[in-house]
């Protein structure tokens, strides 16, 4: 496994050998893949940038992706964490087993109402990786000092 900021879409890459580390074996691939990008990506955005702490509620946006998954799984390392997720219906189930606590389907529900229903005082972290209009709605649904963290592909 490489940790390297860019250019690792090449075929061949250079790096310092403190920057690479072996899979272990009882680790895949894809789970090695999976850690480099979707598990650290959801720690850097919870613990990192959103300061997680025990009580604290988190609006997951596409909650049954690749980091959305790994945020649900890492939100149950902390005591008393609310999570909503939002992902279609068919989904839901799965998310519940994972952790979620108030799956949302975006495509019959208004999120915001959803969740203004539940907690009345919005969230204390959005994690947005849609952008445009939702990161404004993602703001206006936080408490007090609570962060929206933008995260995505350039």
């Amino acid at each position: 496994m490489v940790l390297n900021r860019s250019g690792m879409w090449q075929e061949e890459v250079t790096v310092p050998s403190v920057q690479t580390f072996l899979i272990p074996e009882a680790m895949t691939f894809e789970e090695a893949a999976a850690l480099l990008v979707n598990y650290i990506t959801a720690y850097m955005v919870l613990f990192d940038f959103g300061n997680l702490q025990p009580g604290h509620s988190v609006l997951v946006h596409m909650a049954a992706g690749g980091v959305g998954m790994a945020a649900v799984q890492l939100c149950r390392t902390v005591e008393n964490v609310t999570v909503f997720g939002t992902a279609s219906a068919s989904k839901h189930e799965a998310l519940k087993e994972n952790g979620v606590t108030h799956p949302i389907d975006y495509h019959t529900t208004d999120y915001v109402d959803e969740i203004k229903k539940i907690s009345p005082k919005g969230v204390d972290i959005v994690m947005d990786p849609l952008g445009g209009s939702d990161t404004a709605k993602g703001y206006n649904l936080l408490k007090p000092m609570g962060k929206v963290v933008t995260y995505g592909e350039l």
